[in-house]
């Protein structure tokens, strides 16, 4: 079966390091970048389920001001034990 995404981690609490409040959404993750935030219907070679722990991203474009934006946001993946950033 192919999927859409290598990666998604489900029901996370996302904290974006723009200084917006966190938020519960879903990130997809393809080639090692954000491919999308929010509720995705898609389905990931891997599936993490978040549970309402923290995925912190780690912005690396310049436009933070709205939960828009954070659609399609690039940004490399790093994944620890206990913990994900993004």
């Amino acid at each position: 079966m192919a999927h859409e995404f290598d990666l998604i981690v489900r029901g996370g609490l996302v904290v974006d390091g723009t200084g917006a409040a966190p938020f519960e959404a879903d990130v997809a993750v393809t080639g090692g970048r954000i491919a999308s935030i929010g509720r995705i219907a898609g389905s990931g070679s891997e599936e993490i389920a978040a549970n309402g722990q923290v995925v912190g991203i780690r912005p690396t474009t310049n436009s933070r001001s709205s939960r828009a934006s954070r659609q399609g946001q690039s940004g490399r993946v790093y994944r620890r034990k206990r913990s994900s950033t993004i």
